[in-house]
């Protein structure tokens, strides 16, 4: 760890009494690490002492180099996992106790008691939700307890005592629950709250409405032109609707989305970013592999059961998720049999419905009525270039493409008609390729770059040869964006398998032309 890019969280210390503090997480911290301290802006000890910790309001803990993140969480953006570990890590408590001669460290969950905690000097009711504030005297009160598992039964009791208010909270609308000293003073409806104390946004329900306020539309629309470039009037209706997808409540309608446009040109990337930026289960399924239930393939139950395994079993947080069924256009070229039954499948699924899923474990019912639904292919047979590469569908007036879509009887009117919104993306220019290469975070080449310098510390220099090299075999041989990153690959074969047998040698890597057309030609030093 010494010497490495190391991240660890920062406490805020409280002192319960002379052999206890608790730590509470505040921010991720940047730094690194030698045998005893945490060099960041500023120093700070590692394992500190006791009688460290009572000069230190704040300490370092929880400390991951990168590689140890990326391993923890299999996975290699580190931008993402920053935030993914100190969103987790936020959810905990560390506690610190000296016991005779020994000092024992260990974390405590408290989301089971408090879900949320948030430090606020004002709060302003948002979308009806539900807030149960625990004011000055009430926080002191708990902060007196010494003994760790009375303070576990006294957050217990508030919790019993705050949702045996949930009926009463339905029919008059209650959005502040003031609690002293354990007892419930006060009731307000629909009122601003102010307090300098701690907000508990207790877990509510779908149909009441819980919104992260962290997350916004302008926040969505930056998050998915930051990796999909080229579409930015698309993206920002997409946006728009994904968004109010997002916020709806049981009782209203989410507006699925049909996306027409050639292969490897984002339809796919730009709804998948906008559902890793709500942290919400994303499936993409090939439509034309679809079968009724009951018969030997992929049934839509199977894959409504796919997204509640990626909710960890979360039914109210799969059923938020999004289904993306590629390929859509060719679903109505199957057989008349199969044309016959998935339509009236997909329109009884689109309008929201209970599904039942049977498995052997356990059979859950999904109700469909929130879930998200994006329909894409390339429909090039209805467009007037019939390439499937290098059309340009933005041409085409999208009322007309739907006439066509209808006219040609691909799945029924009744099912089309059920799709209000529909966007094209047309094959971006080669300006447009170039940024992508060189600015999309979701580039082959931007996560190369991170990658050799997280794993070989080599500087990755990508030269404007190199660039055009690969934009001009693209136009040469009609390969798609998606095809793109896979020729840049290829082009890095030799080059990896050097830094991979000389760790340690190498602190630059320049790919030129030549790297291109021959994978063996590259510079490096």
């Amino acid at each position: 760890m010494e010497n490495c890019t190391c991240y660890g969280i920062k406490y805020h210390k409280i002192k319960l009494n002379e052999n206890t503090y608790l730590f509470f997480p505040l921010t991720l911290v940047e730094g690194r690490c030698t045998d005893s301290t945490f060099l960041a802006e500023e120093t700070y000890k590692i394992n500190p002492t006791f009688e460290d910790l009572e000069k230190e309001s704040v300490i370092i803990d929880t400390i991951y180099t990168e590689e140890e993140l990326c391993n923890l969480y299999e996975l290699d953006d580190i931008d993402f996992l920053k935030e993914f570990f100190l969103a987790v890590e936020q959810e905990n408590i560390v506690v610190i106790q000296k016991e005779k001669q020994n000092i024992t460290k260990r974390k405590i969950n408290l989301a089971k008691f408090l879900s949320t905690y948030k430090s606020v000097e004002e709060y302003t009711e948002i979308n009806k939700r539900s807030v149960v504030t625990l004011n000055d005297a009430a926080i002191e009160s708990l902060l007196t307890i010494e003994d760790l598992e009375q303070l576990k039964k006294q957050l217990q009791t508030y919790k019993t005592k705050i949702e045996s208010f949930n009926e009463k909270k339905k029919k008059e609308r209650v959005t502040k629950i003031t609690v002293e000293d354990g007892q419930v003073k006060d009731l307000e409806v629909n009122k601003k709250v102010k307090t300098t104390s701690i907000v508990h946004e207790k877990a509510l329900p779908l149909e009441e409405a819980k919104i992260d306020t962290s997350i916004s539309l302008r926040g969505l629309e930056t998050y998915i032109k930051e990796r999909v470039f080229g579409h930015d009037e698309e993206i920002k209706r997409i946006a728009k609707t994904m968004f109010m997808n997002y916020t709806a409540v049981k009782g209203e309608k989410v507006e699925p989305m049909l996306l027409v446009g050639p292969t490897g040109t984002g339809k796919t990337e730009t709804i998948k970013a906008a559902m890793h930026y709500f942290n919400l289960p994303f499936l993409e399924v090939n439509a034309i592999n679809l079968v009724p239930q009951g018969i030997k393939g992929l049934s839509l139950e199977d894959c409504l059961y796919s997204l509640l395994l990626s909710a960890d079993y979360v039914q109210e947080k799969a059923e938020k998720g999004l289904l993306f069924f590629d390929e859509f256009d060719k679903l109505g070229s199957g057989s008349e049999e199969f044309r016959s039954s998935m339509p009236h499948i997909l329109l009884k699924f689109i309008e929201g419905t209970k599904m039942f899923i049977e498995r052997d474990d356990a059979d859950y019912t999904f109700d469909t009525s929130l879930l998200g639904k994006v329909f894409a292919g390339t429909f090039s047979d209805l467009l007037e270039n019939k390439k499937p590469i290098g059309y340009n569908p933005s041409k085409e007036n999208p009322r007309n493409i739907m006439k066509k879509i209808v006219k040609e009887d691909y799945f029924g009117k009744e099912l089309i008609t059920r799709i209000p919104h529909l966007f094209l993306f047309n094959d971006l220019s080669r300006l447009e390729k170039k940024r992508a290469l060189l600015e999309s975070k979701l580039s082959e080449i931007s996560l190369k770059k991170k990658r050799y310098q997280r794993q070989f510390q080599v500087d990755l220099v990508v030269t404007d040869s190199y660039i055009e090299a690969i934009l001009d075999a693209l136009e040469e041989e009609e390969k798609s964006m998606r095809e793109m990153n896979n020729r840049i690959c290829q082009s890095l074969d030799c080059a990896e398998y050097e830094l991979l047998n000389n760790v340690g040698k190498y602190k630059r890597l320049v790919l030129t032309r030549e790297t291109v057309e021959d994978s063996t030609k590259f510079k490096i030093e």
